[in-house]
């Protein structure tokens, strides 16, 4: 029997470091139990780098949860030099994101992640 979902949320917390606040009040009683389960499986990724979460949150108290790869727009403004980003940083990010964009297509890749640089005014190389 499949379960009813309740919500299904996405939300930007920093790895190891998540604690019950206004970002999670949504999820109600299972935000203490969220925070530690989140917290164990984000320990290895550095501490404190923000992370993209989906979650959903189940009729039953139930919840299942995605750690995602960071945010595009931090990732680009810790290889940006100069309000430009290189050719080959741009190709190091969309690797990273990759997985989380929708398609698998490396220079595809590439093009939106140069669309969300352009959108907050930085240049692209080359």
């Amino acid at each position: 029997m499949q379960k009813k979902l309740s919500r299904k949320d996405r939300i930007q917390l920093p790895c190891g470091q998540a604690k019950p606040g206004q970002k999670l009040a949504s999820l109600g009683k299972i935000m203490g139990t969220f925070c530690r389960e989140f917290n164990e499986k984000s320990k290895t990724q550095t501490p404190g780098k923000i992370v993209n979460v989906k979650i959903k949150v189940f009729q039953d108290g139930t919840y299942q949860f995605v750690i995602k790869t960071p945010p595009t727009i931090q990732l680009i403004k810790a290889k940006v030099k100069e309000n430009a980003l290189s050719q080959q940083s741009l190709k190091e990010i969309a690797e990273m994101k990759l997985p989380d964009l929708n398609t698998e297509d490396l220079e595809k890749a590439q093009k939106i992640i140069a669309g969300t640089a352009k959108s907050a005014n930085i240049k692209i190389e080359g």
